[in-house]
């Protein structure tokens, strides 16, 4: 019984990990500092 349930929380913690990680990799806007970017080059940073 324990480990049906270790192994339901093992595979749910891997799917909520894949999901945070494709959230996160949706987001353009960048946490530590904030870049404009022209023709795929940065132009400015602040």
């Amino acid at each position: 019984m324990k480990a049906k349930v270790s192994l339901k929380t093992v595979i749910v913690s891997a799917l909520l990990l894949v999901c945070g990680l494709n959230a996160s990799a949706d987001n353009k806007s960048n946490l530590i500092y904030n870049s404009e970017e022209v023709n795929g080059m940065k132009v400015a940073e602040t």
